[in-house]
Order: structure tokens, then sequence, then C-alpha cells
């Protein structure tokens, strides 16, 4: 989904028809004169700071802009942030459930199965009475899933899991005053741990001030850390198997973690998948190596390309990545070239669909280095507002898929004296667009389409516009798909 959103109608309309309305945040304020928003902790306001009140968070700021401050410019950024990391945690909780049910009515539904038709008889059948057998099976299995989802509490299920290790663990990379992560602490139901981080000592130090703030002190999990680790859980006694168990990077303590670190360092020794035993785990992983993130937000000043490779290796097979991009001047085409040296890809100057194109542009360089690590992007939602692009994608394991992607990029052709434009792939493959469009034989015979891919070609073969005649300006890659 790709929106182009200004204003406040666009935010309320939005929220209105993603977010359940028993469970919106409170609305967004900043503090003024004339209204001063409450102080939950009652400690008062220093001189030369101001209390900025967003979501149900209570916030202090100094107001000299040149230390850490309040951007208001954001909350729009903040609110869907916390609307979407939501949504997330939903569909998580609910594939999580879907794959354990199938997983268990698939060994029910196989027992009855032998016990009806018989071993022998099982064994006897050809080829295609196997594979109809199987496609029965499939069927049978998904409409017993689908009616076992039928009153299951997936919004309970994902607050519930908040205190178990099922849990969702976010970071935040440049979390300058943290009020992103406090609000996501306490508006976004299922979440276990925070890894709050961000290079500035100050930063940090006013983040703990507005966990007291806010009444989350208990919340701080451990020890803070100078030096970009994760924080030290207190000192337990136990036998080896205990220490052991401490030191698997399955077991992040919960709560909310500050840390004064290197975001890239951070997520460069957070590659580790979740599901690896500890036996498994080589010495490396064991002593170096920490748990991917379900979710990783990077919203930097500036460009997101220098965090991306680290971004798209530190998140979960399944799980969230959010990318804010503010350079928006290079992603437009006011900057062309700077664009191109960032996110290997050239955009239209002067365009009249500037935004949809620097989201194109982005999501082709988020999914090219994820597909350097055998995986895949899926686009949840790509906003262009103002002056950033703000991206959600879930990051899957699929090498398979990565050998579409060359069908999910593409070039675009525009006029050079109309506004009349093509897009075309970098390739294309019959037998990918017959499967993508269920038209895909299911004989498996002669007939079916090839499964070579082959180089794109220009638009409609025209050397010039059909138009006008005029040649045609080139930009991208891009990505292509929805």
């Amino acid at each position: 989904m790709h929106l182009r959103l200004g204003g406040a109608t666009a935010r309320l309309r939005l929220r209105r028809a993603l977010v359940p309305p028993r469970s919106r945040p409170a609305p967004a304020a900043m503090s003024s004169s004339s209204s001063r928003p409450a102080d939950p902790a009652g400690v008062g306001v220093p001189e030369g700071h101001q209390l900025v009140t967003e979501g149900q968070v209570t916030m202090v700021y100094p107001r000299d802009e040149n230390s850490v401050f309040y951007n208001p410019v954001q909350v729009q950024n903040r609110d869907l942030s916390v609307l979407m990391i939501g949504v997330h945690a939903r569909m998580r909780a609910e594939r999580r459930w879907s794959r354990a049910k199938r997983k268990e009515l698939r060994k029910e539904m196989l027992r009855a199965q032998r016990d009806e038709v018989g071993e022998d008889e099982l064994k006897n059948e050809g080829k295609e009475q196997r594979k109809a057998r199987a496609a029965r099976f499939e069927r049978d299995l998904t409409d017993a899933v689908n009616e076992a989802r039928e009153g299951v509490d997936f919004d309970g299920m994902t607050a519930e899991s908040a205190g178990t290790d099922d849990g969702m663990t976010i970071f935040e990379a440049l979390a300058a005053s943290g009020l992103r992560s406090l609000r996501y602490w306490k508006e976004v139901p299922g979440v276990r741990a925070i890894v709050v981080n961000d290079l500035d000592p100050v930063a940090v130090e006013m983040c703990r001030e507005n966990v007291v703030r806010n009444g989350l002190e208990g919340a701080l999990a451990g020890q803070q850390r100078q030096d970009g680790g994760p924080p030290v859980p207190e000192a337990e006694d136990g036998d080896a198997s205990d220490v052991m168990k401490r030191r698997n990077p399955k077991q992040r303590p919960p709560g909310l973690h500050l840390q004064v670190g290197d975001a890239t360092h951070e997520m460069y020794v957070s590659r580790l998948p979740p599901n690896v035993p500890l036996d498994q785990m080589n010495a490396t992983q064991r002593d170096h190596q920490r748990p991917q993130f379900d979710v990783v937000d990077i919203d930097p000043y500036g460009s997101a390309a220098p965090f991306m490779d680290a971004a798209v290796q530190s998140v979960a097979s399944g799980g969230l990545l959010a990318v804010t991009c503010t350079d928006m001047a290079a992603l437009g085409g006011s900057h062309p070239e700077t664009c191109y040296g960032r996110y290997a890809g050239f955009p239209v100057t002067r365009s009249g669909y500037l935004q949809e194109l620097a989201l194109r542009i982005l999501l082709y360089h988020v999914s090219v280095t994820a597909g350097r690590y055998g995986r895949t992007v899926r686009p949840v939602l790509s906003v262009g507002m103002a002056f950033y692009c703000r991206v959600f994608v879930e990051v899957h394991d699929d090498k398979a898929g990565v050998n579409d992607l060359s069908l999910r990029h593409g070039h675009l052709f525009q006029s050079a004296w109309c506004p009349s434009f093509h897009v075309t792939p970098v390739a294309t493959n019959e037998y990918a667009a017959a499967r993508d469009g269920g038209t895909l034989p299911g004989d498996g015979g002669k007939g079916r389409p090839s499964n070579t891919y082959r180089n794109g070609r220009s638009p409609r073969d025209e050397p010039v516009c059909g138009e006008t005649g005029a040649p045609y300006r080139m930009a991208g890659p891009l990505w292509t798909g929805p």
C-alpha cells in the first residue's frame, strides 16, 4: 500500500480505518503556555524546559533546540509507527497460532487418514491418485484451521505474549530522547523488550529521566552500559547449565534496555536467528552474537542508506523493518546524483509523481540489499509525507523468492514533452507471470510456459514517445511490485 498523506484529516481517516476504537491511543498534544499537560510523576518542569504529552507519554525537553529537542513535525510519523507495529503484533500472533494449529491438526488428520484408508492402500496408490489425495488433504487442513480460528481472541493473545518468550523485541536504532520507544512500550500490545539505542549519552540520560517521569522505572532491564552492548542482568547463582542458559542469546531480558552505542554495530551483532538451539551454536555465535529483533526501526536525520545492510540482517524472518528517509531533496529529484550515490536509483526531476517515485526507489534499495542475504521484502505500508518517506516492510528468509527479484524491479521511461510514461521490468519470466496471475496449467505436461528469465524490453519497443515523438528520460531502477 502506497499513500501520500497531508494534514490532520488524512491522518484521522487512516487511524479510524485501521485502529479499533477501543485500542486507539490518546491524541497527541504539545504543551503551550495556555494549556500545560499534566505531569504524571508530579516532578515539576525544570527551568528552561518544556513539558510535552504525546499519545500516552509525557516528556520533558530543553527549549534549546541545539540539544535533544522535540520535533512536532514527526508526530504523524510516530502515530503511524505505533499503529503499524500494533497491527504487526496482532498479525504475528495470528501467524504463530496458525502454524502451531496447522502442525497439530496435520498430525491428527494424517493419523485418521491412515486408520481410515490403511497403510497398504496408501502405499499402492498411483502417482495421480497420490497427488489428488494430497491436494484434498491440504484443502481439508486449511478448512480445519480456518474453522478453529473462529472465536480465538488474538487481541488478548497478543497482549498476553508480552510476559512470555513469545513477546516482541523492538530495536530503535536512533532513539534520541526515547519518545518513540516509550510510546511503543505503553501503547503497543505484546512487546517484551525494547532496546533504546543512541550514540549521544545526553540523549540516553534524558530518556532515563523520562522513563522515571512516566513511572516506568520498574521496566528498566538490568544496568545501563556505555559500550553499545545489552544491559547486564543481575548476577545469579546456579550450576553450569544455568550459566549457559543465561548466555543463550535467545534469553534477552525483558524490559526497556537503555544503551549508548553505535546502531550499526548493535545490528551487526544481532544477526542470530532466534530458533537456533544453544547446542548447535558455535563459540562465536554463543559468545558474540545476539538474537535478531522482531521489529527494527530506523529513523535517522537524513538518509537511512548507511544503516540498511545491517538492518536487513538484524530482523527476524517475518519481522518488520520500519525505515524513514528525510532526504527528499535527493529521492525527489532535486539532487539526482546524490540519490544515485545513496540508493543506486536515479529519479526524474520535477515529476508529477515525486513522492511515489521516491518510495519506489527506497523500496528498491531495501529489497536489493536484503536479496544479498537470501531475503525478500514485502511492503506493508509506504507513505510519502512532506519532506520524508516512511516504509514498513516485512523481511523473510526466501532464497527462492530472491530469484524473482528482477521481476519486481524495473525502469521508468518518462516522455520529455508530455505526462506519458512507461514502466518496464528488468526481466520477464512467462512461468512466474502465469503463476502469479493464476493461469498456470495444473497438469505439469506440455504447454507449460517457459521458466527462463529474459531481459526486459524498452516501452512497447518504441525508441520515442508514441504520443508526441519526444525522447524518453529514463529513471530507476525502482521497485515495481505492490
